[in-house]
């Protein structure tokens, strides 16, 4: 698996790559990031999306909020992801959390 976590339809955080090893997420744009995926194509069951919001808080913290967010449509052509997750994590401009 490409990507460092993968959060299946029933909220369940499941551990892929190593985190001391460069994900295979993005192209071009992978170097210092944790990928991850949440299962879906265009429905995302709510436990999934409570689970990302709630994984990236624990993310954000462990960072001190020195982090940002950003989906693979802010870096490429893909359209993914295709729910809000900017509104969904509350981000600001800069792809930071509260």
């Amino acid at each position: 698996m490409g990507y460092h976590y993968l959060i299946d339809k029933s909220g369940t955080l499941l551990k892929g790559r190593d985190l001391n090893k460069t994900p295979a997420a993005q192209k071009g744009h992978n170097t210092g990031s944790i990928a991850i995926m949440v299962h879906g194509l265009e429905e995302f069951s709510g436990a999934s999306l409570e689970t990302l919001t709630s994984w990236c808080s624990q993310i954000n913290d462990a960072y001190s909020g020195k982090i940002s967010f950003h989906g693979h449509s802010e870096v490429s052509n893909k359209s993914c992801p295709v729910f809000d997750f900017r509104t969904l994590l509350l981000l600001d401009r800069f792809g930071r959390m509260p």
